[in-house]
C-alpha cells in the first residue's frame, strides 16, 4: 500500500512573531522555519505503518517555492521514500491546497493520505476534510491512534471530552493530532543522505489545474490586545481578597457578552451539535453569531425529536430543519456533510455556520468543499457582514479577513459570542435524507463520566501542569480546589503526556479551547500552544514557583511560592 503525506513549511512557533509595519502580515525576515509539527506527527505515523509492514511506499508532498525542498528533505530523512514539490508562489487557501492534493492523489493513487489536523501558523484545520470530500473518501479527523483490522483502517480520534473510534474503508484521508506519533530523533547521517535524494517538481499545469484566485482577502494582521500588567500578590489571603472583588464566589458572571443586533439581511443555516439528549451549549452561541449576519436563522438538527423541540425555542431561530434517521445516529462526516451542503443549496442561504468544536471542525470543511466555497475557522469577531477576525499562530496574532463570496461558511468560537435566550417555539420541518455513504463505520465513543462542569462551558477552570510533580500530587492539590469552586479541571499537554490526568482534560492548540470567567494556571509554564487554548479567559491567576514562567506575563494575578503550601492555604480560606 502507498501513502501520500502532505508536509508544510511553517515558522518556528517558539520564536516571537514580528509584525510588518503596515499591518499586512507577519514579517518572515530572519524567522527560523520548520516542518509543521502536526504534519511531522502524520509522517512519523506513516513511517511506523511502513515499518510494521502495512505500507510499502511513502510519498511526501509540499506546496510552495523551492525553499520547501528543505522541508521535504527533512521528510526524506524521517523515512519518506519519495518527495514531490508542487510549485506555487501564491499563499493558497485550504480549498486550493485540497484541490492540488486531489489532483496529485488521482495521479499517484495512494491508499492513504495523511496530513496534520492543522498547520501551526494559520490554525485552520480545513485541508484534510476538504480533500476527503473532493476525493469522495472517508476521513479520520484529529487522529490519535491508527490500526489495521479486517482490511479497514481503525482511527481513534479526539473529540470533546474523550475519544471516538471509526473504521474507514480504504482509500481514506487521516488528519493527525500531535498525540498520533512523536517524531523520532534524526541523526546527522540521515540528514546528509536525504540531501542527496531528488525532489520531483510539478506545476499546477502538470496536474491539470490553473492559477487559483483568492476567495478571501487578508486585510490586517495584528497582535492581540495586551492584558493589564499582572498584580503580584504576597500570599493566599491577598489573592482570595482580590478574587472576591472580581466575583469569584458569585453565581453570575461579573461581565457578560452583549448579544449583538443586526440590520443585516439574509439567511443563515446553523448546524446544531448535541450530546446526551440535549443541544450542546455552544449552539446558543452559534445562533448568537448567526444573528449578526442574517435576519433569518435556520437551525439544522440531526437527531431525536426532543432535540428539534429544544432547538425551536432558541431566540432568533426562524425555523428548524429536523432529520431523525437511524444512519445519522452517529455524527459521521461522510453522511452529515452532504446533508448540510444540500440544505444550504436548497435554502439558498448566505451563511453556513457552526461552533468551532471538534464536531464542527470535522464537518464544516467537508461541506464547504462540496459547495466549492472557501471557509473561515474560529471566528472571534464579526466586524461587518463581509469582515471577520480570527486568531492565527496559536493566538499570538489576529487576522482580519474580508470574505465577499455569495456563500460564507464559518466556524465560530463559542466564548466570543453571547448565547441567545429562549422564545416561543417556531415551526419544525422534516428534511429528506440521502442514503448513507457507507465508507465509514462508528465503532465506539469513550467519554469518562463527569462529576464536575465540562471544560467547554465551565465558569471556573483549575488547570495544572508538570510543575505539580506527579499524578498523585495533581489529584491531591487540584481536585479539592476544583470541588470547592465547582470548577472544571484542565491540564497542559506535558501533564497529560506525563500521565497526571486523561487527555480529555488537555487545554491548548492540541486540546480544548476555553475562555472561562476564572482560569487558575497552577504549576504550568505557559507554552504558546497552551496559551492558545485559554488566553481569552477573563481573569487568569498564575500560581507558580517560577516567577519567570511565561504564564506570569499573561496573568492578571501572580502568586509565587511553594504549591504544596499555597494551595492547601487557599483551600482552607475558601472553606471558612
Amino acid at each position: 500500500m502507498k501513502a501520500l503525506v502532505a508536509v508544510k513549511r511553517v515558522p518556528d512557533g517558539n520564536v516571537p512573531l514580528r509584525f510588518k509595519q503596515d499591518g499586512s502580515g507577519i514579517d518572515p525576515a530572519g524567522m527560523p522555519m520548520r516542518i509543521n509539527p502536526f504534519d511531522e506527527s502524520a509522517l512519523e505515523a506513516a513511517v511506523r505503518l511502513k515499518e510494521s509492514g502495512h505500507l510499502t511506499e511513502i510519498i511526501a508532498v509540499s506546496i510552495g517555492p523551492d525553499t520547501c525542498n528543505e522541508t521535504l528533505r527533512h521528510a526524506l530523512a524521517l523515512g519518506a521514500d519519495r518527495a514531490i514539490r508542487i510549485e506555487s508562489e501564491q499563499v493558497l487557501e485550504p480549498l486550493a491546497v485540497a484541490k492540488l492534493l486531489q489532483a496529485l492523489a488521482e495521479r499517484e493513487h495512494p491508499d492513504l493520505v495523511l496530513l496534520g489536523k492543522q498547520s501551526s501558523d494559520t490554525d485552520q484545520a480545513q485541508t484534510g476534510p476538504m480533500l476527503a470530500a473532493l476525493l469522495g473518501w472517508p476521513q479520520g479527523a484529529f487522529a490519535s491512534a491508527l490500526a489495521f483490522e479486517d482490511q479497514k483502517l481503525v482511527v481513534t480520534r479526539e473529540i470533546e471530552g474523550g475519544q471516538e473510534a471509526l473504521a474507514l474503508a480504504l482509500p481514506a484521508v487521516v488528519t493527525a493530532d500531535l498525540r498520533l506519533a512523536n517524531p523520532r530523533y534524526l541523526k546527522l547521517p540521515q540528514l546528509l543522505q536525504a540531501k542527496k535524494k531528488p525532489v520531483e517538481a510539478l506545476t499546477c499545469v502538470d496536474l491539470g489545474l490553473e492559477h487559483f484566485a483568492s476567495r478571501q482577502e487578508l486585510l490586517q494582521v495584528s497582535a492581540p490586545p495586551p492584558r493589564q500588567p499582572a498584580r503580584k500578590v504576597s500570599d493566599a489571603t491577598e489573592l482570595l481578597t482580590c478574587l472576591r472583588e472580581e466575583g469569584l464566589l458569585n453565581d453570575t458572571p461579573k461581565t457578560e457578552l452583549k448579544l449583538e443586533t443586526t440590520t443585516a439581511q439574509g439567511r443563515a443555516l446553523v448546524l446544531a451539535e448535541h450530546e446526551g439528549g440535549r443541544l450542546h451549549p455552544s449552539v446558543r452561541h452559534a445562533v448568537g453569531a448567526a444573528r449578526c449576519l442574517a435576519n433569518e436563522v435556520v437551525l439544522l438538527v440531526v437527531g431525536e425529536a426532543v432535540l428539534a423541540i429544544e432547538a425551536a425555542t432558541l431566540a432568533g431561530v426562524s425555523r428548524v430543519l429536523h432529520v431523525d434517521v437511524a444512519h445519522f445516529a452517529q455524527t459521521l462526516a461522510e453522511d452529515h456533510a452532504p446533508l448540510l451542503a444540500q440544505a444550504a443549496r436548497d435554502l439558498q442561504v448566505d451563511t453556513v455556520l457552526a461552533a468551532a468544536t471538534p464536531f464542527g471542525k470535522a464537518l464544516l470543511p467537508r461541506a464547504a468543499a462540496l459547495l466549492d466555497s472557501a471557509m473561515l475557522s474560529d471566528v472571534v469577531q464579526i466586524l461587518a457582514p463581509d469582515r471577520f477576525v480570527r486568531p492565527i499562530h496559536a493566538g499570538e496574532a489576529l487576522a482580519t479577513i474580508r470574505d465577499t463570496q455569495p456563500l460564507r461558511i464559518m466556524s465560530v468560537r463559542p466564548a466570543a459570542f453571547a448565547p441567545v435566550a429562549d422564545q416561543a417555539a417556531v415551526s419544525i420541518e422534516s428534511l429528506a435524507t440521502p442514503a448513507p455513504a457507507g465508507k465509514a463505520c462508528w465503532l465506539s465513543t469513550s467519554q469518562p463520566e463527569r462529576n464536575r462542569p465540562a471544560l467547554a462551558d465551565a465558569r471556573i477552570v483549575i488547570a495544572g501542569g508538570r510543575g505539580l510533580g506527579s499524578a498523585a500530587q495533581f489529584r491531591a492539590l487540584i481536585e479539592p480546589l476544583a470541588d470547592r469552586l465547582n470548577a472544571a479541571i484542565g491540564a497542559t499537554r506535558a501533564a497529560v503526556d506525563a500521565g497526571f490526568i486523561g487527555n480529555d482534560h488537555q487545554i491548548g492548540q492540541t486540546g480544548a479551547i476555553v475562555a472561562p470567567e476564572f482560569y487558575f494556571a497552577i504549576g504550568l509554564s505557559g507554552a504558546a500552544q497552551h496559551l492558545a487554548g485559554m488566553r481569552d479567559s477573563r481573569v487568569i491567576v498564575a500560581i507558580n514557583s517560577d516567577p519567570a514562567a511565561p504564564i506570569c506575563r499573561h496573568a492578571d494575578y501572580v502568586l509565587e511560592g511553594d504549591l504544596q503550601r499555597i494551595l492547601p492555604e487557599l483551600l482552607a480560606l475558601l472553606e471558612k
